[in-house]
C-alpha cells in the first residue's frame, strides 16, 4: 500500500502493485473496491474468506448504463472509461470526487514485459 487518504471518517487505500483502490470505514468495514473485476479471489491468506464480488464497483457510461463485460473485467477500456493501473496518491476532492494518479502499470493485465503503446501512459483520474 503506498497511499492513504483519510477524510470524512473514511480511509481510501491504494493496493500497492494491485490495480485497485479500496474504501474502508474507520471501524474496518470494507465499503467498495474500485478496480477491474478479474483476479479478485476470495479474501484471506489461503483464499478461504468471503468473496469480494459484492464490493467491486460497476463502471458505467455517461448515461449511467453499465460498460460491457470486457471493460468490467479490466481487459479493455471503453472510449470514455478505464480503470486505474498503477494508481497512487488517492485524494478526496472538495466535490466528493476521488482523484488518483495512474502510471498505467500492467494496464489491461498485460504482462510485466509487454508493451501495448496505447496502454503505456500516465494520467490523473477523477471518479465520482
Amino acid at each position: 500500500m503506498n497511499g492513504i487518504c483519510t477524510a470524512l471518517g473514511r480511509l481510501l487505500h491504494h493496493l500497492g502493485p494491485s490495480p485497485g483502490v479500496i474504501k474502508v470505514t474507520r471501524d474496518n468495514k470494507l465499503k467498495w473496491i474500485l478496480a477491474g473485476h478479474d483476479g479478485w479471489g476470495n479474501s484471506g491468506w489461503d483464499g478461504s474468506g468471503p468473496s469480494p464480488a459484492p464490493y467491486l464497483l460497476t463502471a458505467v457510461d455517461a448515461n449511467g448504463n453499465p460498460e460491457p463485460d470486457i471493460v468490467q473485467s479490466g481487459e479493455a477500456a471503453a472510449p470514455d472509461f478505464d480503470w486505474t493501473w498503477g494508481q497512487h496518491c488517492p485524494s478526496l476532492l472538495p466535490s466528493g470526487n476521488l482523484l488518483c494518479f495512474d502510471n498505467g502499470f500492467r494496464r489491461w493485465f498485460q504482462g510485466v514485459g509487454a508493451c501495448i503503446p496505447a496502454a503505456r501512459n500516465s494520467r490523473s483520474t477523477r471518479r465520482r
